[in-house]
């Protein structure tokens, strides 16, 4: 019989997400892709203090690979939110989209071989959260 392997990383950050805010800092967690199952970047955002800049660290896997529960990619998302002493963490579990164009900081053999098509006309999970919240950048 074959075991599975749990992602505890995965799991303690799940755990930690449902505790809910419990102060500063906080850890943005954001999954991005080319599509709505693929995750190539783990994005974390670590905002010290109510109103300051989020501090962002990207984790990337192999070209090809979906990193969506690779452990010891997680592992390092958790023992770098640790490492700030984090307080507080949001988690993102749905992929937010793909924005290899934009990240300058992303290898050039994990970005997207040509422009990423699947989300022209698909809502993004912020997008969704900006429209329930109304912060919709809207123009007057």
């Amino acid at each position: 019989m074959k075991r599975s392997v749990r992602n505890r990383a995965k799991a303690t950050l799940k755990k930690r997400t449902r505790r809910g805010f419990r102060g500063y800092p906080i850890a943005t967690v954001a999954y991005y892709g080319p599509d709505d199952r693929t995750v190539n970047r783990i994005s974390v955002g670590i905002i010290a203090e109510d109103g300051g800049e989020a501090d962002m660290r990207r984790f990337y896997g192999e070209p090809g690979q979906n990193i969506r529960d690779d452990i010891p990619i997680h592992r390092a998302v958790v023992d770098h939110i640790k490492a700030r002493k984090v307080v507080s963490v949001a988690l993102l579990d749905q992929v937010n989209g793909c924005s290899c164009h934009d990240d300058d900081e992303m290898p050039a053999a994990v970005r997207c071989a040509v422009p990423c098509t699947f989300w022209e006309d698909v809502e993004r999970p912020t997008d969704r959260l900006q429209r329930m919240l109304g912060t919709d950048d809207e123009e007057e």
